[in-house]
């Protein structure tokens, strides 16, 4: 065999077993974390009342917030930690059904933050989002959703 052909296919073995890899499970794999709204969260499996584990560990419930008369239900993961992620679980209740939802976490204003837009279907989204590197002091989880007519509206509610 010539040794060009041979080294070729070494080489083509090789970068099989990098992109293969140990066999290590990332929980993110699957999810596209570009934040403008086109993440794939379809396999997050089904929403139970009172927190679940949806891959992103325990969450926990911050109540209800209505906005422009739609209630929502919120759930937050992770810790409210500056420079790290937060997983946000948001079930519609009553009102009109958002046809977007974006959140971020800090002032009203969003300084600093980053807006995600929050994936969903039939009234239960889910985001990833980003807390600031410089975190206020009374940062709140703003949501900011619109409605069928395009209008947007905000509402924020308490990470304690």
């Amino acid at each position: 065999m010539n040794t060009r052909i041979a080294g070729l296919i070494a080489g083509v073995a090789a970068a099989g077993m990098v992109l293969v890899g140990c066999g290590e499970s990332d929980p993110h794999a699957g999810h596209d974390h570009d934040h403008d709204g086109h993440a794939d969260h379809a396999d997050h499996g089904e929403h139970d009342e009172g927190g679940h584990d949806d891959g992103h560990g325990d969450m926990r419930s911050l109540g209800d917030v209505t906005i422009a008369g739609s209630t929502l239900a919120i759930e937050l993961g992770g810790e409210l930690i500056a420079g790290t992620e937060l997983h946000v679980n948001i079930e519609h209740k009553e009102g009109d059904v958002p046809t977007a939802v974006r959140a971020w976490v800090g002032d009203e204003v969003g300084t600093g933050a980053i807006k995600s837009k929050a994936d969903g279907a039939d009234g239960v989204f889910h985001g990833h989002v980003e807390v600031p590197s410089e975190l206020a002091e009374g940062a709140k989880l703003w949501l900011e959703i619109e409605d069928a007519a395009g209008e947007r509206h905000t509402g924020s509610v308490a990470m304690n």
